[in-house]
Parts: C-alpha cells; sequence; structure tokens
C-alpha cells in the first residue's frame, strides 16, 4: 500500500503567535501539516501535536506489526486466510 501522507520527518514547532505547528521538512517539499490550537504552552496542545507528528512513524510500525502477525497466523493455520497475501 503506498502512504497517502505526506512523506518526510514530521516535526513540531514553535509558531509565531505561541501555537503550535506540526512540519515536515523536505525534499520533496516543505509545508505545515498541521496547526495545533489551544492554550499557550498547555501540556495538552504540545501532546497532541507531538502525536499528530509521530503519525508516519506509527502507522509503518503498525505495517510491520501487521505483516509479522498476518505471517504467523499463516504459518499456523495455512489456507485459513486466503485473501491476505504472504509478504
Amino acid at each position: 500500500m503506498k502512504a497517502k501522507h505526506t512523506p518526510g520527518h514530521w516535526r513540531v514547532q514553535q509558531t509565531y503567535d505561541n501555537g503550535l505547528e506540526v512540519v515536515v521538512i523536505g525534499p520533496p517539499l516543505s509545508a505545515t501539516v498541521a496547526v495545533v490550537i489551544g492554550r499557550a504552552h498547555s501540556a495538552e496542545i504540545e501532546a497532541n501535536a507531538r502525536l499528530i507528528a509521530a503519525a508516519p512513524d506509527l502507522l509503518e510500525a503498525l505495517k510491520r506489526i501487521a505483516a509479522s502477525n498476518i505471517n504467523d497466523f499463516n504459518t499456523l493455520h495455512p489456507g485459513s486466510c486466503p485473501h491476505v497475501a504472504r509478504e
């Protein structure tokens, strides 16, 4: 499955008005992915921004876990999951 999100490393940085934004620094591009709004310097908005910034890494980890679990299941129960391709 091809990623449908902005590629690259996402990070959190402070905005000019004391908010937080999640940005991707290229290549191929540099862009703001999300702006998290709330009380200035709130632990909640910082946690939300960091969670959003971690999304690409979390997706990759979930893909590896899912592939591993499917392969383990198929090994233990051959043919029981024919619609799932082995990698």
